[in-house]
């Protein structure tokens, strides 16, 4: 996964740099070494998925949600980043593409999509990406016809995780389980805190020091709670990222209910 994003790199970067009439290295390269590195490549990567296609299978029988499924799979299987990336990654897709329906809450889970307004706001920029991938393709089509196709790619892949984005969040919710509360932002962002570090919860929609690192935000719309945590919580969020916080703001829909259960679990 290192190695291929630096030997194409190389190859176009090769391409454009070395005179055509001096490119017989390059093209035996292009010809022969090229395909056998693209089929080790790809057989590896069905190699792994076939693998975290078992585990989840195994993990699913343990009554897991799909994300939790995915990401102790990939843990499995990859380094602590890659494995959060690629779940993340599959989150998006298969959200996205694959699950359809009305998403059906337990008792202990907590939607926070309805008040905060955060499916509105990515439309919104669903709608922007889509105005931008057929614009871009009209103006750069026949001036630029690879590059044109090449970021054309890029942007329906960036659709397709905007829109799994979407679709992610009602069924990512917020759960309450075996002791502890994990708070999601679809695919997109994670945290988990055990119940017993807990310090207090408030509920309102005034606003927070953002100046002050210790307050994180979990939701990118609006907020209507602040847990208020003894020690730091980390945010796991997109491609690996982290974020450490000991106030978390987030939104959730039936504050009475989610307080209700918390305060009786704590």
């Amino acid at each position: 996964f290192t190695f291929m994003p630096f030997f194409i790199g190389g190859l176009v970067i090769a391409s454009f740099v070395i005179p055509t009439q001096e490119q017989y290295t390059l093209d035996f390269i292009k010809a022969w070494i090229l395909p056998v590195v693209e089929i080790t490549v790809v057989s590896f990567v069905i190699y792994k998925v076939s693998k975290i296609r078992r585990a989840y299978k195994q993990n699913r029988a343990q009554n897991m949600n799909f994300l939790s499924a995915v990401k102790l799979s990939t843990a499995e299987l990859f380094p602590a980043k890659v494995a959060n990336a690629l779940t993340t990654e599959i989150g998006m897709i298969y959200f996205g593409l694959f699950k359809w329906g009305r998403a059906k809450l337990a008792k202990n889970e907590f939607s926070y999509h309805k008040e905060s307004g955060i499916i509105v706001l990515l439309s919104v920029i669903l709608g922007v990406a889509l105005i931008e991938l057929f614009v871009v393709h009209l103006l750069l089509e026949a001036s630029y016809p690879t590059l044109t196709w090449v970021l054309s790619i890029l942007s329906a892949y960036g659709v397709i995780q905007i829109f799994g984005l979407i679709k992610s969040i009602p069924y990512t919710p917020i759960i309450i389980t075996d002791g502890k509360l994990t708070i999601r932002m679809g695919t997109f962002q994670e945290t988990t805190i055990p119940l017993s570090e807990i310090d207090r919860i408030e509920f309102n929609s005034n606003d927070y020091p953002e100046e002050d690192k210790s307050y994180q935000k979990i939701i990118f719309a609006g907020h209507n709670a602040i847990l208020h945590l003894k020690t730091e919580g980390t945010i796991h969020g997109f491609m690996g990222t982290k974020k450490n916080y000991q106030h978390l703001v987030f939104s959730v829909d039936d504050k009475e209910r989610f307080k209700n259960y918390l305060t009786n679990e704590i």
